[in-house]
Order: C-alpha cells, then sequence, then structure tokens
C-alpha cells in the first residue's frame, strides 16, 4: 500500500446534506446562489434543495464536484490532525535518490506524531497529493529513527518509504 493509498481511505466520501453544508461553509450567504449557478437552477430550486423539500440531484453531482472534493478533503484533515499514534506496519524503504532499496523496517507503532501529521493534513487538503504521502513518508522515518537509537549514520533524512503492508491510527479507526 503507498500512503495515498491510505490517505484516500480516510477521505469520506460526503453525503447529500454534508455537501450542502459545506457549500454553506465555503459561500456563507452566497451558498444558494453558487448552488443555483453551479447546477443550472433558480434560486428558489436552490433554497427547496436546502430545506430538503427537493432530493439530492444526483444528476447534478459531477457538477458540484470541485466543491464536493474540497470538503471530503478538509474533512478527511480534520482526521488527519486528530493522529498521534500511527501504525505503518512494515515498510519498505528506499534512498530519496531513488538509486538503492533498503530494504523492510517495523517501526511498530509510533507515538508522538501530531507534529508530522499536521503537515500531511495541510497538504492533503490543499490537494497536493505528491507532497502529502511525502510528507507521511518523512513523519514515520522521523518518528521511527527517533525511537530507534541505532541511527548513526543519519538514515532519517536520505530514507523515503515506497511502501506500507498496512496504515492504522486509534485516533480516527
Amino acid at each position: 500500500m503507498r500512503g495515498r493509498d491510505w490517505l484516500e481511505s480516510v477521505t469520506p466520501e460526503l453525503g447529500w446534506h454534508e455537501v450542502l453544508d459545506a457549500i454553506r461553509e465555503e459561500f456563507g450567504r452566497g451558498a444558494v446562489g453558487f448552488l443555483a449557478d453551479a447546477l443550472g437552477v433558480t434560486d428558489r430550486t436552490a433554497r427547496r434543495y436546502y430545506s430538503g423539500e427537493i432530493a439530492e440531484p444526483s444528476r447534478h453531482r459531477e457538477q458540484l464536484a470541485g466543491v464536493i472534493k474540497r470538503a471530503e478533503r478538509r474533512a478527511a484533515a480534520d482526521l488527519l490532525r486528530q493522529v498521534d499514534t500511527l501504525d505503518p506496519g512494515t515498510i519498505k524503504v528506499k534512498t530519496k535518490s531513488g538509486k538503492d532499496k533498503q530494504g523492510s523496517r517495523d517501526p511498530g507503532e509510533l507515538t508522538d506524531m501530531a507534529a508530522g501529521m499536521q503537515r500531511v493534513a495541510d497538504l492533503w487538503e490543499r490537494g497536493a497529493d505528491d507532497r502529502a504521502e511525502e510528507a507521511l513518508s518523512d513523519a514515520v522515518i522521523a518518528r521511527y529513527f527517533q525511537e530507534d537509537s541505532d541511527d548513526r549514520h543519519g538514515g532519517a533524512a536520505l530514507l523515503e518509504i515506497s511502501d506500507y503492508t498496512h496504515i492504522n491510527s486509534p485516533d480516527i479507526d
């Protein structure tokens, strides 16, 4: 499993009412107008969606894809910011230059991950998928080498994770 796979797995799929709440949060008083414009309906119809008088317009969901994706990323980032303990399973590592595989490590359950996960959450929320995955790798490697006193050669700065057997966190499971 790649880090991105786990980040995607913690990204919730929002229901219609959560989408409406996200639009309201993002656009405030302009939410009805935004919804009306996005769906090509009148403001009155948009208000009826908000009141629940009209059910979810599934045929229009793709027109709201950008707002939905931002809202889902925001929800995932909120979850990621709660992570302080992380079990990355067995990790396969390689040098950051990509030239040498460095085998596997089993860091066990890592604690005090909040600072590193904050960065992961910020990047994931912004849609910087590659950078979020890299930040996750950096956070796990750095924490692993802090707990493993056998880092005499500065390995944390030279290694990145290429694969995880699993990733679990009791903070969000």
